[in-house]
């Protein structure tokens, strides 16, 4: 007798009202093929074909699962007759109202006698890694091991002088395939350089390191005025449009961090644009006899990150010490940028300013630190694989989008923002 398991998990889906099918699905709208005819299989409800996929892609990485994806009432019910023999977990997209959620599980006890129900709840909303875990506990796949992912490329890089008054080490999702991730740049900034400019259809994070000796000032059109102390972070969510402007409080103090731009699915790149600070208490940390990992996005062993992120992505500071091992959890995509000390991944060794990104397959990255201890960002999150149109501070799906958004800019909807001195 088979059990299945309900699960209610949070996406960001759109409700749709159906009623229960009249005749059997021919078209499924996503797959991922089980490893063999007796694997578990899960289903999920949803209606936002872009974070539907986000969520198969990571589940697919678990393995020995069949996942496939319904973008409406009628699909799912349909995915569930065809599959019914095997399947052991269905997810339900979270802005299906109560009632709709009752009705759903009303269909499922009506034809599947059998049928038990779990609600891992809210936490597992928009968060890859604890879904996969919620699933590896329901589908008793938690003693699987970890599945390394294999090195991509592995790049040592150097700063280079950009301005008068920065230099940089700047690593562009167009070379290295870091999306969600488009620009990591690892700056050191004494002066004021670029002035108010506007940005949109993306996110923009400043992470100050906590060596760094001074702070920035970061300003916006919408009246932010944050002081991003060492340890601390902003993110401009740019969305429709906002201009901005950053820069060290005291001219001619080093600054050492991290411009981070994160890519926006096509659907969200015209979201309302804000910001969001957080000072160096704010960030979590987990710390342990054999590391301290700050979380500055995502989460980690239960601590999460303030950010409420459009796209959601995870990434740690983590200060491994001297012959200590770390495996952290990976998704689709995922990279470590050594910032000090020296260690190895895979056996490829992590020096200042090297990159290490992996290809798809696999579930975790494991690094491992040398004499002196090894100091690094870690960085992963699901690809968008969806079109990016560059054009400056801009960033969009299409050329269409991009030409509105130069439009809004011309109208002055993004804001003005007259320079600080």
């Amino acid at each position: 007798m088979r059990i299945v398991l309900l699960s209610l998990l949070l996406f960001t889906t759109e409700c749709v009202t159906a009623h229960p099918p009249t005749e059997p699905m021919n078209n499924l709208i996503d797959r991922i093929e089980p490893k063999s005819a007796n694997a578990p299989v899960m289903v999920l409800f949803g209606g936002n074909a872009h974070r539907r996929d986000e969520v198969l892609r990571a589940l697919a990485t678990l393995g020995y699962i069949g996942a496939y994806g319904a973008l409406s009432e009628d699909e799912g019910y349909a995915l569930l007759q065809q599959h019914k023999d095997r399947v052991k977990l269905v997810l339900i997209g979270g802005r299906y109202s109560a009632e709709e959620r009752v009705r759903i599980k009303a269909w499922c006890r009506e034809r599947f006698l059998h049928m038990s129900f779990t609600e891992p709840g809210v936490d597992y909303a928009y968060d890859n890694e604890l879904t996969k875990a919620a699933v590896k506990r329901i589908l008793g796949l938690q003693n699987q091991g970890p599945m390394h992912k294999p090195i991509r490329e592995h790049v040592p890089l150097s700063f280079k002088p950009a301005f008068p008054g920065l230099r940089g080490v700047d690593i562009m999702a167009h070379r290295y395939g870091i999306e969600p991730f488009l620009v990591l740049t690892e700056f050191h900034m004494e002066r004021p350089v670029f002035g108010p400019h506007p940005h949109a259809g993306i996110s923009v994070m400043t992470y100050m390191l906590p060596d760094s000796k001074g702070s920035f000032l970061n300003r916006d059109s919408q009246g932010d005025r944050s002081v991003i102390e060492p340890g601390g972070a902003h993110v401009t969510q740019a969305g429709s449009g906002i201009h901005h402007d950053e820069f060290p409080t005291v001219p001619g103090v080093d600054c050492h961090g991290f411009q981070i731009w994160i890519d926006h699915a096509a659907d969200d790149r015209m979201v309302p644009p804000r910001a969001m600070h957080a000072f160096a208490k704010d960030i979590p940390e987990v710390r342990t006899a054999q590391h301290l990992v700050r979380v500055v996005a995502g989460s980690f062993e239960g601590e999460r990150s303030p950010f409420d992120l459009v796209t959601p992505v995870t990434l740690l500071h983590v200060q491994l010490n001297a012959n200590e091992t770390l495996t952290l959890p990976a998704e689709t995509m995922a990279f470590v940028y050594a910032l000090g000390g020296a260690g190895n991944t895979l056996e490829k060794p992590l020096l200042p300013q090297t990159l290490v990104t992996f290809a798809e397959g696999g579930d975790a990255v494991q690094v491992s630190a040398g004499a002196e201890g090894v100091e690094f960002l870690f960085a992963t999150g699901t690809p968008h694989g969806t079109p990016i149109v560059y054009g400056g501070p801009f960033v969009m799906s299409s050329e269409e989008q991009m030409h509105q958004a130069r439009l809004r800019l011309g109208r002055g909807e993004m804001g003005h923002l007259a320079p600080e001195r």
